[in-house]
């Protein structure tokens, strides 16, 4: 029998393991699996598409965005500022804020509070507890010329807890 080439096919000399035109054999790793093909992406696409849609028909475009959106977390604490317009004492434009938390209505019912950190170098009272309202998310509305990170623990009615944090946005 005689010795081929793994390359080319060619015959090899007795005591060669490799031909002279193709070099020493190269050494594969394990091999990539098959692609699918083409048809069978745009399907899969197509009926991912359809699968959306539906979803949206049955729960609704807002149901659907929350969970696409917030994932498993499902709360999110954001804000929103209107300028007042007015100045502090150095110049700086005054806004008014408010952060609240966004989620699906009855995550919301399921909060007992909000405690919102402030920075403690510039709020007299940095811990702020909101108990009020989960229709308008626990909102907290203050007055002030800087940004910072805000951070808010939700304390649930069965007694958990969930840190969260944002950046105020002006």
């Amino acid at each position: 029998m005689t010795k081929r080439c793994p390359q080319c096919g060619r015959s090899l000399a007795s005591n060669d393991s490799a031909c002279a035109a193709c070099g020493p054999p190269v050494e594969h790793s394990t091999p990539r699996p098959a692609r699918p093909s083409r048809r069978l992406r745009v399907l899969v696409l197509v009926l991912l598409a359809g699968l959306g849609a539906v979803a949206v028909a049955l729960v609704g475009w807002q149901n659907v965005r929350d969970w696409v959106w917030l994932g498993p977390q499902e709360l999110r604490l954001c804000n929103r500022a209107t300028c007042t317009g007015a100045r502090d004492s150095e110049g700086r434009l005054r806004y008014e804020w408010t952060a609240y938390l966004e989620g699906p209505p009855e995550r919301l019912r399921e909060i007992q509070f909000v405690e919102y950190h402030l920075p403690p170098r510039t709020f007299a009272a940095p811990v702020r507890k909101v108990t009020h309202s989960p229709e308008d998310g626990f909102a907290l509305t203050m007055n002030g010329w800087g940004t910072f990170r805000l951070r808010a623990t939700v304390t649930f009615k069965d007694g958990t807890t969930l840190e969260l944090t944002h950046d105020l946005e002006f």
